[in-house]
């Protein structure tokens, strides 16, 4: 819900000045267009709440919306480009793999309004929206360290990978633990995808076997198999995006 929200966010910011300084009764009887280049749906929940919202937000306010899927960070240039070339009034861009391209088309165009997700890019004339995963991460170690209360000094986590954003979860997690905890000793794995439900699945699973009472994923669509595991072995876990105790 919290992508969704930030989704509704970059375009209720972005559509403020569209059409800033035109007049307003043509405004309103213009249909405005909007593009969201993005990896393609499925790749992971986040990316899933990302389409969805951006698809009730179009649907909310009568904006024609399209979802331009991309496979690698090179789809996100040429797309990117395209979606500038046939005239939308929005550009969102996704991931922080359209960053450098959406600053570049926002120097260039300036009858467009461009907006990120995830990430910050250096230039006035691009609306971001990033998060503190790290403030977050810290209260889940918090959480964390009352819930084994002592029981266990070994905790673990599964991650995407051994990325920068990936550290902002490892390091808040650590800390939050540490916090109430300091002889806490961590297990990192990483599964090196967003959708490795059954790796996430046997690293888990390897984590309590090592002793580890609370386990948290950070791995994207894997988170899962983080879950099924502490269904299974009944231990501890946290995840992301989405509250995946429902499924």
């Amino acid at each position: 819900m919290k992508k969704i929200l930030m989704v509704l966010l970059v375009i209720a910011v972005s559509l403020s000045c569209a059409f800033a300084g035109g007049d307003k009764e043509s405004s309103a009887k213009k249909t405005v267009t909007a593009a969201l280049i993005t990896n393609p749906k499925g790749t992971s929940v986040f990316i899933n709440e990302g389409i969805a919202g951006f698809e009730s937000a179009c649907a909310k306010w009568g904006i024609k919306g399209t979802v331009v899927e991309c496979k690698d960070t090179s789809e996100y240039e040429s797309n990117a480009r395209a979606a500038a070339n046939e005239g939308y009034d929005l550009i969102l861009g996704a991931s922080w793999e359209a960053g450098s391209i959406i600053s570049e088309l926002a120097e260039i165009y300036d009858d467009i309004s461009f907006g990120i997700i995830d990430t910050m890019v250096d230039s006035p004339k691009v609306k971001c929206v990033n998060y503190y995963e790290a403030e977050g991460a810290y209260l889940i170690g918090v959480i964390a360290a009352l819930t084994v209360d002592g029981a266990s000094h070994n905790y673990g986590s599964i991650n995407v990978s051994q990325s920068a954003s990936s550290f902002k979860w490892r390091y808040g997690f650590a800390q939050g633990v540490l916090s109430l905890d300091p002889k806490a000793k961590f297990t990192f794995n990483y599964v090196n995808g967003y959708s490795e439900v059954a790796l996430a699945n046997e690293l888990a699973r390897q984590q309590y076997e090592k002793g580890c009472l609370f386990i948290n994923s950070c791995a994207a669509g894997g988170d899962t198999g983080t879950f099924q595991a502490a269904l299974d072995k009944k231990f501890y876990t946290a995840g992301q995006d989405v509250d995946l105790t429902r499924k």
